[in-house]
């Protein structure tokens, strides 16, 4: 299962993205080389998505960020089960609602897993190294790991 997905693009024209978005909070900053920008970050309300629009003043360029749960996106909840064919369902749609076709979406990062069901302790206490890195154990007050 697919939850967590961070997807970027650049593009001259969103007007239609700014109205899909249009309770966004603004917010005008200076990048490295002193040139302005107008910020707009806001959390989308029904789907949970985070959403970054950053627009240079002296270009009609426009970086479009979108950050969070694909899964809750396309079914309203994080807990049912999601296949394969509901994440492309999932991409289409949210393709779709930003009008950008999903071959011009740069792909930074995703979430996956599975529901497995047996004991976590069995893999958890199994665990030897992660990313080629050791694991510690590190023990909660609640009694997790």
């Amino acid at each position: 299962m697919i939850d967590y997905i961070s997807i970027s693009t650049v593009r001259q024209d969103i007007e239609y993205q700014y109205r899909q978005l249009h309770n966004s909070i603004s917010f005008i900053h200076t990048d490295e080389n002193g040139e302005e920008y107008t910020l707009d970050i806001f959390t989308h309300t029904e789907t949970g998505l985070k959403i970054k629009i950053k627009k240079w003043t002296n270009s009609n360029e426009y970086y479009l960020e979108v950050k969070g749960s694909i899964h809750k996106f396309y079914k309203g909840n994080n807990y049912t089960d999601f296949n394969l064919l509901d994440l492309e369902k999932s991409i289409q749609r949210l393709c779709n609602w930003l009008d950008i076709p999903s071959n011009e979406w740069e792909l930074h990062g995703f979430e996956f897993g599975v529901n497995l069901n047996i004991n976590p302790n069995l893999i958890l206490n199994n665990i030897i190294n992660y990313n080629g890195y050791e694991v510690g154990t590190t023990r909660y007050a609640n009694g997790g790991k």
